[in-house]
C-alpha cells in the first residue's frame, strides 16, 4: 500500500510529489535507537561552563530517505542541569537547541538552520557533512560557573527527538501514527560532580 502525498514548497506554486511507502516508515520506528549522551566534556570560558555532548544514532539511512524527498525534519537537543538535593533534586537550568533539516531537490543542497547561539543557516552538498553537525553540540555555554555551589552536587539530564514539520493538518493525522514522525527518547542521566569541579575549570 502506498500513500502519494504532494509537499508545496513555500513561497512556490510548484508541487512536489513524494511516494512514501508505509512498509518503510512504520518500520523506521524500531530502527531508529537515537540517543542524547550527557555532556562528557567540560570546560570554561569568560566565567561559563561550555559542554559537549554526541548522540547515538541520529540519523539512518531510512531517515535520509525521507529528508531527500523534501520532508522537513527538526532535531530538538534538550539538556537539564539539576541540583543534587537531599529528597528532591532542584533543576538549575535547561536548554534547547534545534536544528531543522530540509532538502531542496531544485539546487540538490541541504539546508540546515540552528537557532544557537542565533539563528544561522547552512547549507551543504552532501548529507554526511550534514549528519556531523547533527550529531554532536560542541563548546555550548550553558551556566555561569558562579551560579554553581562549590558544596552542591550537580548532574545532566538529556534528550533529543526528531518531528515533521510544516505539514498540512491532515498530513499530521496521518503521520501521528507513525512514531519516527514523533520520536523522542528517554531522558539520559549523568553522572554526578561537585560544583567544585566545575568551578576549577576557569581557573
Amino acid at each position: 500500500m502506498r500513500l502519494i502525498i504532494k509537499f508545496a514548497p513555500a513561497g512556490s506554486n510548484l508541487f512536489l510529489s513524494a511516494v512514501i511507502i508505509f512498509s518503510i516508515a512504520c518500520g523506521t520506528a524500531s530502527a531508529v535507537e537515537i540517543r542524547l549522551y550527557p555532556p562528557h566534556a567540560f570546560s570554561g570560558q569568560n566565567g561559563n561552563l561550555l559542554i559537549c555532548c554526541t548522540t547515538k544514532r541520529i540519523v539512518n539511512d531510512e531517515v535520509i530517505k525521507f529528508i531527500n524527498v523534501g520532508v522537513t525534519t527538526t532535531f530538538s537537543y534538550y539538556i537539564i542541569l539539576y541540583e543534587k538535593n537531599f529528597l528532591l533534586d532542584q533543576e538549575i537550568r535547561r536548554m534547547t537547541i534545534h536544528k531543522r533539516v530540509e532538502f531542496d531537490i531544485w539546487s540538490e543542497m541541504y539546508r540546515m538552520e540552528s537557532d544557537y547561539p542565533e539563528k544561522t543557516v547552512f547549507y551543504y552538498r552532501n548529507f554526511s557533512d550534514i549528519g556531523n553537525q547533527l550529531s554532536s553540540l560542541d563548546n555550548i555555554s550553558f551556566i555561569p560557573m558562579q551560579e554553581l555551589n562549590p558544596q552542591k552536587k550537580y548532574y545532566f539530564n538529556t534528550r533529543v527527538t526528531i518531528k515533521i514539520t510544516q505539514l498540512d493538518s491532515w498530513m499530521h493525522l496521518i503521520f501521528n501514527f507513525l512514531s519516527i514522525f514523533k520520536y523522542r527518547t528517554t531522558w539520559e542521566s549523568g553522572k554526578s560532580r561537585p560544583g567544585s569541579f566545575f568551578r576549577q575549570l576557569t581557573l
